[in-house]
């Protein structure tokens, strides 16, 4: 697999020199190699066990390479801090960067969104805005399967990368604050980074937050982790569970054909768009996003309210 990983990023790097010099011949060998560890990818994963989770294979593979003594080395960076929602933040006084991976099975080993419903595959926000470009779309593969295939070295760039960002945002005056799925649904507290610690341990003091579909109420959350249960329209009787337990939620609406309502299953609504700090609003907020992408385009879909 480690073949498939340098093949990505080899072929990135050739896709933004082609895009750089609008050269034809470039694009095309670079969309070769692209295609060709798409196929390894492919090929390698039905000899891995489908059942297991990703946090699992990424803890045992975490554990394999600790054992044998293997050395981390250095990765393209990770985090990154310039989607239009999350730069909203800096009015607020935050500083958020965010890890972008490519969701559900797209690293084509193991499924990173299990939760996911029909309409959040269709809809998802991965192919929305500059997302659809390929050299947006290859990174993302690419940094899924570093952290699945090399979880020592990604995990180990994590940590640098935070330090290094809390420095700046000190520096500059901010509050940092970290969304580690951007685009997948990993549940990061089951991940163990040093012993029986996580990330949330290892920066007890930095605030994470994130979307997610999986049941708060099963989750053992760190008190520096707030997390938004994504509602899907399948999963009504749930979210009513939760926002009952002071859980926050997060609604994506049709905003060009309904106004934004006042009360969502019985509980005031906020705007989600505004900014990303879903951890400062009130408990049992329900925050309305707009919808995006493919999502504002779907008639008749539960994911989208007014669709």
């Amino acid at each position: 697999m480690k073949n498939s990983i340098n093949m990505i990023v080899q072929g990135e790097a050739l896709m933004a020199e082609a895009l750089k010099n609008k050269c034809t011949d470039t694009m095309a060998k670079a969309e070769a190699i692209l295609a060709e560890a798409s196929i390894r990818d492919r090929v390698e994963a039905k000899a891995s066990n489908k059942r297991i989770s990703a946090e699992a294979l990424i803890n045992s593979t975490l554990q394999k390479q600790i054992a044998r003594g293997d050395h981390p080395i250095k990765l393209t960076k990770l985090f990154t801090s310039n989607n239009p929602k999350i730069l909203k933040s800096l009015k607020q006084g935050y500083q958020t960067i965010g890890l972008s991976l490519a969701p559900a099975s797209i690293n084509g080993i193991v499924n990173l969104c299990t939760s996911a419903s029909k309409e959040c595959l269709t809809d998802c926000l991965n192919l929305s805005g500059r997302g659809v470009m390929n050299q947006a779309q290859t990174a993302r593969k690419r940094k899924a399967l570093e952290l699945i295939n090399d979880p020592l070295s990604f995990l180990t760039q994590l940590c640098a990368e935070i330090a290094k960002a809390e420095a700046k945002a000190i520096k500059a005056d901010l509050i940092l604050v970290i969304r580690l799925n951007v685009l997948s649904d990993l549940q990061w507290e089951k991940i163990k980074l040093e012993g029986d610690r996580s990330i949330f341990d290892l920066f007890p003091h930095i605030q994470f937050y994130d979307y997610s579909k999986h049941d708060l109420s099963k989750r053992s959350l760190p008190d520096n982790y707030s997390v938004t249960f994504s509602y899907t329209g399948h999963n009504k009787k749930k979210a009513e569970k939760l926002i009952g337990l002071g859980h926050t939620i997060a609604v994506v609406f049709n905003h060009k054909r309904i106004s934004m309502p006042d009360l969502f299953l019985g509980h005031k609504t906020a705007s989600g768009d505004d900014h990303d700090l879903v951890f400062i609003h009130p408990r049992s907020t329900v925050l309305m996003l707009t919808a995006k992408g493919k999502a504002l385009k779907a008639i008749g879909s539960p994911f989208v309210i007014g669709s």
